[in-house]
């Protein structure tokens, strides 16, 4: 519109700029609710946090980093940027630091329906205060959790071996995929 304008007002220049940002901004929000199902890997340093959602339903697995408060930060940032104020579901699939550290400051910021812990070693102390939790669910045998068109399976393992090996297994699928 401005370049086709005979005489290039500085103040259309700036209102037509203004209306592309908006509209930018607008279709960067709307696009993940679009989405039949999204999986997300958010950044959060040398750690794990891997963000689920279909229908309008997110969980989260893990949250850990070098950093305990700085992988919470860094997702709960990266959530509510993307309009999560609560999660339906925090997966932890076992308790080392990379993977466990930020879950504490994590929901301090964004609240979890479930928070679905491994009954495996703790080596590290992070499982205490998440056991502790109102909403705490340790999961002993296989579950799968449904919405929609997608299925979460929660895979136990009794290897034992190391926290690695003994943690929880995650399955994410839609109808056949």
């Amino acid at each position: 519109v401005f370049m086709v304008m005979r005489r290039k007002h500085p103040v259309a220049m700036v209102c037509c700029l203004i209306i592309s940002l908006c509209v930018c901004l607008l279709g960067s929000w709307i696009e993940p609710l679009c989405d039949d199902v999204r999986m997300t890997v958010l950044d959060v340093g040398q750690g794990q946090s891997i963000l689920l959602q279909s229908e309008g339903k997110a969980s989260l697995i893990d949250c850990g980093g070098d950093s305990d408060t700085d992988a919470a930060d860094t997702a709960a940032e990266k959530l509510l940027s993307m309009g999560i104020t609560k999660l339906d579901g925090l997966i932890l699939t076992h308790y080392d630091r990379d993977h466990a550290g930020g879950v504490v400051y994590l929901l301090t910021r964004i609240a979890a329906d479930v928070l679905y812990l491994p009954d495996c070693i703790d080596t590290e102390g992070y499982s205490a205060p998440l056991k502790q939790m109102d909403n705490a669910l340790i999961v002993r045998e296989h579950m799968v959790i449904r919405f929609g068109a997608v299925s979460i399976s929660l895979i136990t393992t009794d290897y034992g071996i190391s926290n690695n090996e003994s943690g929880l297994c995650v399955l994410f699928q839609r109808e056949n995929c």
